[in-house]
């Protein structure tokens, strides 16, 4: 896992983040012979185009644009450095013969071994110890012999600095990672958090309601526990400074979001093939999960806690997201949104939705935030019984092929517009429907067989009707 010291716009790799992401459920260790000969080659080189295939097919399901470019990784081996995957190796890397996208070069890039993303040639990759290295370098700096990394856990680091490279190429660098208004040296606040009791005892609440979350059975009962975490995140004891807050809020963002995307990438890869050549234990996708919620309840070891607790906080904040805010993802790093500030957007919706998720949709480019009624039971609810539908600005009916039934107005309080859209999104057919309390209200059936309708308030400036004559077009990123 990476350690970030943002300071003067550049970016500084603590020597302490190789031990961040491998602490804690780690159990296997079977040693790898590293050698600089071409037929002798490190073994972990393996686990790193298996990571790099993993990125290719599921990346883009994790989040998206992640499994577009897989990074480049450099690997640091006995005296040798090897560059798997780089569009353009830097001076001194030599093709490795009848090695594919392969290169090295004697010495190291990097001075002490570390686990992070590093600008190697002007392109945001991973760069990495081989594992009997790494291990050996963890055991020697927190004086644990016992320490050891198992093949799949080395594979969860390669995938997790992977995403810290495809963060830094999508925001611009280091320096225009979101400070959330923190502009003091993490490290530093690191340490003073490090054993306050306040602090952990908060922290560990909220990683409680956090798991309560997960184990809720609807969305009505994720949305409440939702709101007692946000409390806490914002408020507490007197101690509690906006710096804090802030400080809390970057590594989540940073740390959080890659954490989630190692931990998915791991759930998705389970029962499946990795061809690597040698014997990968992935963990079943329940144990991966109590090993992340594990460490936001119990106590942690090694010498970034503060660091590792937040970074689990952001990932299960993550998943939650995806069950309340699908689509959430879309611009979150470009945009640099807090993962606070969507869940806060995630549970602020009228009473009767309150178990319907959210998400974003474009309506021609006009951004729009609307409840999601993705199954038979949303589906029949529909607008009944919502007065006023701030902050959303609709509700979109997604369905799994393309139907042709009617829609009515029974129990509804506003007027709607109502536009039906085909598989490619294009408005088919809109309408204007007032509400109705009979038990015989009228229903209207479109012509044409569609696949998504659009709800918006007739009163709504936007309106369902084609421009000029221009097809109106409605895109769902879920």
């Amino acid at each position: 896992m990476i350690s970030y010291l943002l300071r003067k716009k550049k970016l500084l790799f603590s020597s302490l983040a190789i031990i961040l992401l491998v602490l804690g459920g780690l159990i296997a260790y079977s040693g790898v012979s590293v050698s600089a000969k071409n037929d002798k080659l490190p073994a972990d080189l393996k686990l790193i185009r298996t990571s790099r295939r993993l990125i290719d097919d599921y990346g883009s399901e994790i989040w998206p644009g992640f499994g577009d470019f897989p990074a480049s990784v450099l690997l640091s081996a006995g005296e040798y450095d090897y560059l798997v995957g780089h569009p353009n190796p830097p001076d001194g890397f030599e093709k490795v013969k009848d090695r594919h996208d392969l290169y090295r070069k004697k010495g190291h890039l990097l001075q002490h071994p570390a686990a992070t993303s590093y600008p190697v040639g002007g392109v945001w990759s991973v760069a990495i110890p081989a594992r009997k290295e790494l291990v050996e370098w963890v055991r020697t700096i927190i004086g644990n012999p016992e320490f050891q990394l198992s093949q799949a856990d080395y594979l969860r680091t390669l995938i997790h600095e992977s995403f810290h490279a495809f963060q830094m190429s999508s925001v611009g660098g280091p320096g225009k990672v979101p400070d959330f208004g923190h502009h003091g040296h993490h490290g530093e606040i690191q340490r003073r958090l490090s054993g306050l009791k306040w602090w952990e005892d908060r922290i560990l609440e909220i990683g409680r309601f956090l798991v309560r979350i997960l184990e809720a059975e609807n969305l009505t009962d994720t949305r409440a526990a939702t709101r007692k975490a946000l409390k806490l995140t914002n408020g507490g004891p007197s101690q509690l400074t906006s710096a804090i807050v802030s400080f809390e809020k970057t590594i989540q963002w940073l740390e959080g979001t890659a954490r989630y995307a190692g931990t998915m990438a791991m759930i998705n890869s389970h029962g499946i093939d990795l061809g690597t050549g040698t014997e990968v234990e992935l963990k079943p996708p329940a144990k991966i999960r109590s090993d992340l919620t594990d460490q936001l309840t119990k106590p942690l070891t090694g010498p970034t806690p503060v660091r590792d607790r937040l970074a689990a906080v952001g990932a299960v904040k993550a998943m939650v997201l995806d069950r309340l805010y699908p689509g959430w993802k879309n611009g979150f790093l470009e945009n640099k949104l807090g993962l606070d500030e969507l869940l806060n957007s995630a549970i602020n919706v009228p009473e009767p939705l309150t178990d319907f998720p959210i998400t974003d949709v474009k309506l021609n480019g006009e951004d729009l935030t609307v409840a999601l009624a993705n199954n038979g039971s949303r589906r029949s609810h529909g607008l009944q019984h919502v007065a006023d539908l701030e902050p959303l600005d609709g509700m979109v009916f997604t369905f799994s092929r393309d139907v042709r039934t009617g829609f009515w107005m029974k129990d509804t309080e506003i007027s709607l517009q109502i536009g039906f859209f085909g598989s490619d999104g294009r408005l088919q057919e809109s309408v204007v429907l007032d509400p109705c309390d009979s038990s015989t209200c009228p229903s209207h059936t479109p012509e044409k067989e569609f696949r998504y309708v659009l709800e918006l308030p007739a009163s709504s400036e936007t309106k369902l009707e084609a421009p000029n004559g221009q097809p109106l077009i409605l895109e769902l990123k879920l």
